[in-house]
């Protein structure tokens, strides 16, 4: 009777082990999720649509084929120096690119605002855009507040982001 319940006693230690290992391995993948980046740019910076820090985020989708996607960059890279902690431009090329000629690419296009590499595992808030020129406003929260199809100028986006209530310092 003895040894029947010490077979018992392990055998219900055994399962504790097992289920605790389990509960562990699905919390680390939870973590692993909630933790994981939504994106991250050129530059290696993590981006999180959903963000703390309140900051609003402006995605700009381009090619180099598009010419009112060139239009654009002049006038995102305007109100890149003008917008304040409060908002970030991301540019992404609407073409697959690796980062190598990714970086080629914003050399070339004097673009200067944060470019996003976009693989398998990058996420947005929004679809990817059927046609260009396209960019989306997207909220602290994580939610497009504003898309802006078609070629956009400094003014027209300055617009869209007043409609947030996000005023821009003068020029």
């Amino acid at each position: 009777m003895a040894k029947q319940k010490n077979k018992r006693r392990q055998f219900s230690s055994h399962r504790w082990v097992v289920l605790a290992a389990f509960i562990a391995i699905g919390a680390g993948i939870l973590c692993y999720d909630m933790l994981r980046p939504d994106a991250y740019t050129l530059q290696g910076d993590k981006i999180t649509w959903q963000n703390a820090n309140k900051q609003w985020r402006l995605v700009n989708f381009f090619a180099p084929w598009c010419a009112p996607c060139l239009r654009e960059i002049p006038a995102l890279n305007a109100l890149n120096s003008r917008v304040t902690n409060k908002v970030k431009i991301y540019g992404v090329s609407f073409d697959p690119k690796t980062a190598t000629e990714l970086t080629t690419l914003v050399d070339n296009l004097d673009i200067q605002f944060d470019v996003i590499v976009v693989d398998d595992a990058t996420v947005f808030p929004m679809p990817y855009p059927k046609y260009l020129p396209a960019t989306y406003l997207i909220s602290p929260q994580g939610k497009v507040a504003a898309s802006l199809f078609g070629e956009q100028t400094e003014q027209t986006v300055a617009d869209a982001l007043a409609k947030q209530g996000i005023g821009l310092p003068s020029r």
